[in-house]
């Protein structure tokens, strides 16, 4: 059975992936929070755009999913973002705004679904079930890994990760439904690094190696050979090239699990990552 080949480098320490240029005069003493969001690609190549209508995004020193909290307001964008768009990386600037310093372990970001969509490539509307009461605005928490902190200085940049392949469940049968089932994350991009890497697979002949687009790379957390839903701390796909970049990975150690659903004679393969670690196609 052929493999999958990986060469992955890692770096989990604290760099930065996603910059911004703001030209506005401040006053002296404003320390602003940016707020920026990212995706973990979307899995189906019939799909050109997955457009989400975001309201506004709040900051909460406690985990509150009853909204009586102390939430607060860090942007209000009133915009679309097309989330197809944010792979590899990239981030769409949300907004920005004041944040008493602190730490902050929830974040909420409220979607208006009449106004988001998802569109296949002829240009269709593919049917959403959005979460309760199904339109209007709607709240989506994501999950804080560690606090976010933000100083009276400095600010912070937070980038919330919307996992659109594990948050859009998918029924390629009958009238090819799409169900949202939020999942988010939301991090400090100043504590965060990159799990870079090219996957390629042996030719027909066996003398070369190929790019394999549209891999999967799922990441979990720790080192582990039960490795369960749960336990996945984001996801990333290959370009066409076979490379991909997971982004905003908080400094710790990881498994990597790469594989091509569409081939499925490719056996998966395994990779160990350390916090500063390189993984050269790890097999356990």
């Amino acid at each position: 059975m052929n493999r999958l080949l990986v060469a992955a480098v890692a770096s989990l320490g604290a760099a930065s992936l996603a910059c911004y240029q703001d030209d506005v005069v401040r006053p002296a003493n404003f320390a602003p929070t940016k707020v920026l969001l990212t995706d973990a690609p979307f899995p189906y190549d019939s799909v050109a755009s997955v457009n989400v209508f975001v309201t506004r995004i709040e900051a909460g020193s406690q985990f509150d999913t009853l909204g009586t909290g102390d939430w607060v307001e860090v942007a209000a964008p009133n915009a679309v973002f097309n989330l197809l768009t944010l792979q590899q990386g990239a981030t769409a600037f949300i907004g920005e705004g004041p944040l008493d310093a602190g730490r902050y372990a929830a974040i909420r970001m409220t979607i208006d679904v009449d106004k988001s969509s998802i569109t296949y490539l002829d240009g269709t509307a593919a049917i959403v079930h959005w979460p309760y009461p199904g339109s209007g605005e709607i709240p989506l928490f994501a999950q804080v890994e560690e606090p976010l902190a933000v100083s009276s200085t400095g600010g912070a940049e937070i980038v919330i990760d919307f996992d659109v392949g594990r948050s859009f469940l998918y029924s390629p049968v009958g009238v090819r439904e799409f169900v949202l089932v939020p999942n988010l994350r939301a991090v400090n991009s100043d504590a965060t690094g990159a799990l870079i890497g090219t996957v390629t697979a042996p030719d027909s002949g066996g003398t070369s190696s190929l790019p394999v687009r549209n891999a999967n790379v799922t990441v979990f957390y720790g080192y582990s050979l039960s490795l369960a839903s749960t336990d996945v701390a984001a996801t990333g796909r290959t370009d066409a090239e076979g490379r991909y970049l997971v982004g905003f990975l908080s400094g710790g150690t990881y498994t990597v699990r790469i594989e091509q659903p569409d081939m499925p004679w490719l056996a998966p393969v395994f990779m160990k990552i350390g916090a500063t670690g390189v993984g050269n196609g790890v097999y356990f």
